[in-house]
């Protein structure tokens, strides 16, 4: 009867997981990194190759070096849908509904089952998973890939097998998102020595460790031929501090400013005032963003792709249940879970303070980049509720509970209407909706002109046409390594419809030239060239394109 009971708590807590995140999932039109990841799926799927033409390959150039997990792994879900939103979703909704019973499966492991359902009620209605479940996201993949081999490597000392099984969860997950590159060789280690007795795991069953350390080192081989052959750090290189050009000439001015205005000696300037100095204060600065309260339960990385809510990643009651979780694991003499409550609360917080070291590479907090860190927030704040609960019955006790109970539901309400009403025509803007609506636009025309000229200056239309339209892989190959010239200008040809840049200066010239009727989308400052125009709006009423055309 009891298992019976805890099943049906937890079936209850992935139906209200599901319902959460799958309601309206496919109003949202898919924004770029989507577009892009979503086309090289499908075309790997019809002709093993991505777009660009590379037989089965381990990263994609279209996603700037993008890892291919994701990828591989959503080709299921594109054949049963298509190359839409939900063919590009699915995995990541699949993973924040798994999350769920892996973060109940993992705290009931190490801690308790109480303690677990508690941690399953918070993963279900939390923000950051919501939001993260509700879009194509590599990292969210990543991180069920993680907990699944955390997970299979605690079930390893009575079922051998899972040992090979969590490493190829662990070399998938470094495959799938680059941050958990360089936090998992960190936190599984970690994981190992405090909670994994390693003596029972590793050393009894040699020949399931040499080939879980077999696994292990291949992939490793594999993510560092990436990194050298294959560009897969391309983004990263593009946009963290040390290479960005704005960012080291904001450095360089800094530096050169503060030698300029200092009244020292010379031979003391270079000493204080120079690039270590100010790129090790940077460093610290963006470590110790992605750890404040304001990212953390306030307002998020402020995104409104990955943070829809613009909330914090957990609720702001969860700033005490979190607290209150750590005093408890601190102050506890008596052990509740595998391990002693000292080892738990070194690894929850290690496993926290661990997460942001890629991030602070990079300029800004991110939602995705820091997804790691919100199981052990998430386990700590369900201890600090534990703690509450397991208090002798009285009034603070109730009135506590009750507070606690009312601000979550509340500021749930608030996120619900957010995600649901508010930002997909706040922020459509960052979904790329206008590319959609333009390609919407020259589907229902297609019949009507002999020339669709779609400027690639409209945001991410280049990558929406293909998408929207299920251009055949086989042309968008044919057309990226070879493009189609038309009066002097190169563009992606697919039928009539031709798609590039024109300079605005150009653009009236260049239609003026065409053998027949146009209909031209381009972006709002090509409006000072071409007469007559109309104007279309994004959700938010802001200018997303013009169209200009010249019937027959």
């Amino acid at each position: 009867m009891k298992l019976n009971k805890k099943l049906f708590v937890i079936l209850v807590l992935i139906f209200l997981g599901l319902t959460i995140r799958i309601f309206g999932i496919s109003d949202l039109p898919l924004y770029g990194d989507e577009l892009t990841l979503v086309y090289d799926t499908f075309s790997v799927l019809k002709t093993g190759q991505d777009q660009t033409g590379k037989f089965f390959p381990v990263t994609f150039p279209m996603g700037a070096g993008r890892p291919g997990g994701y990828i591989y792994f959503s080709i299921p879900f594109v054949a049963m849908f298509g190359p839409n939103a939900l063919g590009v979703r699915a995995l990541s909704l699949l993973s924040g509904i798994g999350i769920i019973l892996l973060v109940y499966l993992l705290t009931k492991k190490l801690i308790n089952a109480k303690v677990a359902q508690i941690a399953a009620v918070l993963i279900a209605i939390s923000p950051w998973s919501i939001n993260l479940s509700r879009g194509g996201y590599e990292s969210h993949f990543a991180l069920f890939l993680s907990l699944l081999g955390l997970y299979s490597y605690l079930l390893a000392k009575q079922k051998p097998l899972m040992l090979i099984l969590s490493a190829f969860f662990f070399g998938f997950a470094i495959h799938t998102y680059p941050t958990f590159k360089m936090t998992l060789p960190i936190l599984v280690p970690l994981f190992i020595l405090l909670v994994g007795d390693a003596k029972n795991t590793f050393f009894k069953r040699k020949l399931y460790s040499l080939a879980a350390a077999s696994i292990l080192i291949f992939f490793s081989l594999l993510s560092l031929m990436q990194t050298l052959n294959f560009g897969s750090e391309t983004r990263f290189q593009q946009i963290n501090i040390f290479t960005s050009p704005e960012f080291v000439q904001k450095v360089t001015e800094r530096v050169n400013k503060e030698r300029e205005f200092s009244t020292a000696r010379n031979f003391i300037k270079p000493f204080i005032s120079n690039k270590v100095v100010e790129y090790s204060f940077y460093l610290i600065e963006n470590y110790t963003k992605n750890l404040s309260p304001e990212f953390l339960f306030l307002r998020g990385d402020r995104n409104p792709r990955h943070n829809m809510s613009l909330m914090g990643g957990l609720y702001l009651a969860e700033l005490l249940t979190v607290i209150l979780g750590s005093v408890f694991l601190l102050s506890k003499k008596t052990n509740i879970s595998l391990v002693s409550t000292s080892k738990l609360l070194v690894l929850l917080i290690s496993w926290i303070l661990i997460t942001p070291l890629p991030t602070s590479l990079l300029p800004e907090t991110h939602f995705l980049r820091n997804s790691l860190m919100l199981i052990p927030l998430n386990i700590l704040s369900a201890l600090g509720i534990y703690s509450l609960v397991s208090l002798e019955k009285n009034r603070v006790k109730t009135f506590s509970l009750f507070v606690l109970f009312a601000a979550v539901s509340i500021q749930l309400l608030f996120l619900v209407y957010r995600i649901f009403f508010v930002s997909p025509n706040e922020f459509s803007r960052f979904w790329s909706y206008g590319a959609k609506h333009a390609s919407m636009m020259v589907a229902e025309n297609i019949h009507k002109f002999d020339y669709f000229i779609l400027s690639d200056k409209v945001d991410n239309l280049e990558y929406a046409y293909p998408v929207y339209s299920k251009i055949s892989p086989r042309e968008v190959i044919e057309q990226n390594s070879q493009k189609t010239k038309l009066n002097g200008y190169e563009f992606k040809k697919f039928d009539k419809v031709y798609i590039g840049s024109i300079p605005s200066s150009k653009v009236k010239v260049f239609l003026e030239n065409l053998n027949g009727s146009y209909f031209y989308i381009g972006p709002v400052e090509d409006g000072w060239e071409l007469e007559p125009f109309e104007t279309i709006n994004n959700k938010d009423n802001l200018p997303a394109f013009i169209v200009a055309k010249k019937i027959k």
